[in-house]
């Protein structure tokens, strides 16, 4: 019992019950009066060995999300005396549910920080691109710039370095000189 209220005293959760490994509910947190019960199939379905189950329902006029798990125990024996139970054999049930309202504030807050480091991928993505466009391309072309002024103000000796980067950057540098 203490430690569904210590479960329940946690942030968000509203309920807390722990089964039987035959699926019969043994303990519930004291803060819930009415408690509807988790349906047989999914009960059944982590009895027989699923990890986990989830499934929606109400609670206190609140819609919950709700996780079952299986508690396995790898020495069964010193939890149930009953040979039928092998070590590593489901031992009981954990069912814990937390309000939508808290997971839909959670997803929200995610998203949000999913966004703002796209965003912050994308600006130096951009920055990172944005340099190699300007060492590859603006330098040698700025380059030629200055060499053709030079030839047009009368200075026959103005030259370009042969190798500018690209190949066409360099064939023009190769006209030019």
């Amino acid at each position: 019992q203490a430690l569904l209220e210590r479960l329940v005293a946690e942030r968000g959760v509203s309920r807390a019950r722990l089964y039987s490994c035959y699926g019969y509910a043994t303990k519930l947190s004291t803060n819930v009066r009415a408690s509807p019960p988790v349906p047989d199939s999914v009960l059944r379905r982590v009895l027989d060995g699923a990890p986990e189950a989830f499934f929606e329902n109400t609670l206190n006029g609140q819609q919950v999300f709700t996780v079952l798990r299986g508690v396995r125990d790898p020495s069964a024996r010193t939890l149930i005396d009953d040979p039928r139970v092998e070590v590593g054999d489901v031992v009981g049930l954990l069912e814990v549910s937390q309000p939508y309202a808290l997971l839909s504030s959670e997803m929200g807050r995610l998203q949000r920080e999913l966004l703002l480091a796209t965003v912050i991928l994308l600006a130096l993505m951009s920055v990172v691109i944005g340099e190699l466009a300007r060492r590859l391309v603006a330098r040698p072309l700025e380059r030629l710039v200055v060499a053709a002024r030079a030839l047009g103000e009368g200075d026959i000796d103005a030259r370009v370095p042969q190798f500018l980067g690209a190949a066409e950057l360099n064939a023009l540098a190769s006209e030019f000189n």
